[in-house]
């Protein structure tokens, strides 16, 4: 049984956008299985956009699952603000992102986790390339422990040919005893025709900033990957 349901508004000529949604799913409605699981997922939000102003955007999503076991609460609030400025002749965008998630058991006290995630990144757009300058702060706490690490970035996109683009990548991944490697990544996108892209690239994290990376961030450890997109366009003849 699935219920659904939804409400959006916009105010003062669409500057500030309000909405709420909700879904509540319950599965085995005719008793095929032991046990039976309910789902609720909430979601409300709004954005506030102003000419000459940050734009602002927060989301609070609280998710309930409920069975005959345990009933587990996955609370997640997050909040963007951006704002466009020149520096000079320098087009410029700056951006703030913060994210916590919290997961409560209310049997298992030991799958009980707290996420936060800071991030500030500014661009800058010169005329044939650009460059992003990042700060990412990451922490994760749990009945056993609590892991917290930073990475430092800075990055350049260009148009290398009319069909290919180069992202370099440069950075330093630290955790809570201040202690940095170095890290980087470059990738190579190509669009030899309209229809196609073809991507390719490597990126290279320190082993020891690897481990604690990928526990929170699921970062894969390949260091190598070439992905390839095909736009199909089916006509139709009309008869």
């Amino acid at each position: 049984m699935n219920v659904e349901f939804g409400v959006d508004q916009s105010l003062f000529k669409n500057k500030l956008q309000l909405s709420a949604h909700g879904i509540k799913n319950q599965d085995n409605l005719e008793q095929l299985k032991e046990v039976t699981t309910s789902y609720y997922n909430l979601r409300a939000g709004m954005k506030l956009r102003i000419p000459k102003y940050p734009m602002i955007s927060i989301d609070y999503l609280p998710n309930v699952i409920i069975n005959e076991f345990d009933q587990i609460q996955v609370n997640t609030l997050s909040a963007i603000t951006a704002y466009n400025y020149r520096l000079g002749n320098i087009p410029c965008l700056i951006s703030f992102n913060y994210m916590d998630i919290q997961t409560l058991s209310a049997e298992n006290d030991s799958t009980n986790f707290n996420s936060r995630y800071y991030n500030i990144l500014n661009n800058f757009n010169f005329k044939k390339f650009d460059i992003q300058t990042c700060f990412n702060y990451n922490e994760a706490v749990t009945v056993t422990e609590a892991v917290i690490f930073s990475i430092y970035s800075v990055g350049t996109r260009f148009s290398a040919t009319k069909w290919m683009d180069v992202y370099a990548n440069f950075q330093l991944t630290g955790n809570e005893h201040n202690n940095y490697e170095p890290g980087g990544q470059l990738e190579l996108d190509f669009s030899p025709l309209a229809t196609m892209k073809l991507k390719t690239g490597f990126y290279v994290y320190p082993e020891s900033t690897l481990d604690y990376m990928t526990n929170i961030q699921n970062i894969s450890n390949t260091s190598i990957y070439i992905s390839a997109t095909y736009n199909f366009l089916i006509m139709k003849k009309l008869c």
